[in-house]
């Protein structure tokens, strides 16, 4: 079982998960947080999270085996590469992911567009809700392995003195087989962004075409050998954090420098989000695992 979760059986047939610490009374925290019922795809990102610390233990533990197979190439982002670094964020680290999280984000438009301004942590879960709903209620149908924030911001949170960043950088790890999901994950950008603009403003005629010319200031499709990824770049303000979205399939050379490859899995923040009716503090925070892949393939 994932450190810092524990699993109580509720009912016959249904499972909920409260995250909690290990050492806070399961009992009392049970009433004072909302349970989250476990579904399918819950229980796989529960899944996910749970393969990362057991990396990180085996990595911790025989360090022998690990150099051994060194040499094994491994590009599959649920199975990390031996040489990949994991390790659970203390409470201070998650604390300030929390705050980045929380973090007002200005999307500047062009023209008579209206600025959208939206919590980070919205923005994340509105993509993510776009590209795996349905096709009948206007997503994209695919699935999102994981979400990790990458960059600047992840190094601002890892790092025990504050370090500024100037962007926010999030991956998206997505299937991109066909050139049909590209148009997809695009499509799902777009449709985030016209369900983030503010109450009053007229819909009637606005296209994607608009929003996009609106609020995206680079976008970049590469489908090579061994490269199946996208970029979207949203805002085109100086002075303001603009917000990278990054879907990722496969990526041979992800990283120029060392400061990008940080990485933070999100998934276990935004269940919590989910879940609890109490804020993050000292004894009730999540686990959340942060990685070092530089130098891998």
């Amino acid at each position: 079982m994932l450190a810092g979760f524990k699993v109580f059986t509720v009912r016959r047939s249904v499972r909920r998960a409260v995250l909690l610490r290990p050492d806070d009374n399961a009992e009392r925290l049970l009433q004072d947080c909302c349970s989250l019922e476990i579904g399918e795809e819950r229980q796989r990102r529960v899944a996910m999270m749970e393969s990362l610390c057991q990396v990180n233990g085996t990595k911790s533990n025989g360090g022998n085996d690990s150099n051994a197979n060194n040499g094994n190439n491994n590009h599959n982002s649920d199975c990390p590469d031996p040489q990949q670094r994991l390790a659970v964020l203390s409470f201070e680290q998650v604390r300030r992911l929390n705050d980045v999280m929380n973090e007002v984000v200005c999307i500047h438009g062009r023209g008579n567009f209206p600025t959208l301004e939206v919590r980070l942590r919205d923005l994340v879960t509105v993509v993510r809700s776009k590209l795996e709903s349905d096709p009948s209620n206007g997503g994209a149908g695919m699935r999102v392995r994981d979400i990790r924030l990458n960059g600047g911001a992840a190094s601002h949170v890892l790092v025990t003195e504050s370090q500024p960043y100037n962007d926010l950088d999030l991956i998206f790890a997505v299937e991109l087989s066909s050139g049909r999901n590209y148009d997809k994950v695009k499509a799902a950008v777009l449709g985030s962004l016209f369900d983030l603009l503010p109450e009053g403003v007229s819909r009637k005629r606005i296209t994607t075409c608009s929003l996009k010319e609106a609020y995206v200031s680079k976008m970049v499709k590469v489908n090579n050998d061994g490269d199946r990824w996208s970029l979207i770049f949203l805002g085109n303000s100086r002075g303001h954090r603009n917000v990278e979205l990054k879907f990722v399939d496969s990526m041979r050379r992800q990283f120029e420098f060392s400061v990008d490859s940080f990485q933070i899995v999100l998934d276990s923040l935004l269940l919590f989000y989910e879940c609890s009716k109490l804020p993050i503090g000292e004894n009730f925070y999540p686990t959340v695992v942060g990685e070092s892949v530089y130098g891998g393939p």
